[in-house]
């Protein structure tokens, strides 16, 4: 019988809140488990679906400047149509640095390279 103060707690496949394949991050994303020995997985063995979703529409790994992007702003909307691959700098091209927090908010829409041409 285990000794201690929190033995009566509930762990792994007991408890709740556990989910053998899919958590939430604290930042919204959705985490599929893969093994630990997967190049995306952290050190849970757990990987963002969205990445995971990205390296099977490319054929390829992402690179380290590549990230994925959310068209719609939905951290957990994975569908392939909603995704897109993307270098860094792209990214943020088009946002605003929050003073207060440093963070980039706020999406700007910019006219596309053939629009600007054109005028």
């Amino acid at each position: 019988m285990p000794s201690g103060k929190h033995s009566n707690h509930r762990r792994g496949r007991d408890h709740y809140r556990f989910n053998a394949d899919a958590i939430v991050s604290s930042h919204g994303y959705i985490k599929i488990r893969v093994s630990k020995s997967h190049h995306l997985a952290d050190p849970n063995g757990y990987a963002y679906e969205h990445r995971l979703i990205a390296e099977r529409m490319l054929g390829r790994r992402l690179g380290r400047s590549e990230l994925v992007h959310h068209r719609n702003g939905d951290r957990q909307d994975n569908r392939p149509d909603n995704l897109e691959v993307m270098l860094r700098g792209a990214h943020l091209h088009g946002r605003q640095r929050n003073a207060n927090t440093g963070r980039y908010e706020k999406e700007q829409e910019f006219p596309s390279i053939h629009e600007r041409k054109a005028s």
